[in-house]
């Protein structure tokens, strides 16, 4: 591990012996910032950057005829050790124990939060969602990425969830552009699925039964009752007390049960102003239309 540019340019850094920090390969470092040099100047000082949090996790089709049993679906959140997961591909990471990080202002735990690990009571309600379906076993697919440390979650999940007695989980690898065909479409039961932005907009855009950006098909009259609440009240702390208890009963049985946070970036000059973020279903976009330089 060394210093690519500046004072200190060429100079090796001892690194850890264990997997605790995961440095980015040099190429790519100075590609990156090759890059934002060509675009924003020599010199980044001054810059403004913003932290988008979201993350990764496990997605469900709530249109889909088996995951619409609630005692399914929280066999399958219960059964889920994201610590495990986190240890095996990204260690030294937080876990995700709700939708929205620790640092959102609209986080409210006491609202909810993700069920915890529990293989017992996942057991449970399993047993339950047999017994009512009439079955002795159940087959769920998980369609994920088949970038190496993608497939390595997924086999992860596979194993936790094959724990579940009667439960097996059958992998199915595709390429980027088949997964987000397939998410977009609701051509899934269980799949590899990030939450981008989950602020004001994300929020109503993914959770309410007619957000835009809902390709899971959720729907909870209550979420939906907040939700529009945030978009007919004037008052900020209405709003904000809305948003909070919306994404405390998302935590509850979400559609995508994350494991992990992750923090993109947004970049931009000092003299930039008025840009507006908006997230769709594979990533986050900017109104360009509502920039101006400032001097």
């Amino acid at each position: 591990m060394r210093i690519v540019a500046g004072k200190f340019r060429g100079k090796t850094l001892l690194s850890p012996e264990d997997d605790t920090i995961r440095p980015t390969a040099d190429r790519t470092r100075e590609s990156v910032f090759n890059i934002l040099a060509s675009r924003l100047g020599a010199s980044l000082d001054g810059l403004r950057v913003l932290d988008l949090f979201a993350g990764t996790g496990l997605g469900m089709n709530f249109k889909d005829p088996l995951l619409q049993d609630p005692d399914l679906r929280m066999a399958l959140l219960q059964a889920i050790n994201d610590e495990q997961v986190i240890n095996a591909v990204y260690p030294g990471d937080p876990t995700a124990d709700a939708l929205l990080s620790p640092g959102s202002p609209y986080r409210d735990d006491k609202a909810g939060l993700y069920p915890k690990f529990d293989l017992s009571a996942a057991q449970q309600h399993f047993d339950a969602y047999l017994k009512r379906a009439g079955k002795s076993s159940e087959t769920l697919t998980l369609t994920h990425f088949t970038s190496p440390a993608l497939a390595q979650v997924a086999q992860i999940l596979q194993a936790q969830l094959d724990k579940i007695k009667g439960l097996t989980i059958k992998l199915d690898p595709v390429d980027t552009p088949t997964l987000v065909t397939r998410l977009t479409a609701g051509k899934f039961q269980l799949i590899q699925g990030s939450s981008n932005l989950p602020g004001p907009d994300g929020l109503f855009n993914t959770y309410h039964t007619g957000g835009t950006s809902n390709v899971y098909g959720y729907s909870n009259p209550k979420v939906d009752q907040d939700l529009d609440l945030t978009r007919s009240s004037k008052d900020p702390k209405v709003v904000a007390d809305a948003y909070g208890r919306a994404a405390g009963e998302i935590s509850k049985d979400p559609l995508l049960r994350l494991y992990r946070y992750y923090a993109p970036h947004l970049w931009e000059q000092h003299n930039v102003h008025g840009l507006t973020l908006t997230t769709f279903s594979s990533g986050v976009g900017v109104y360009w239309e509502n920039a101006w330089l400032g001097k």
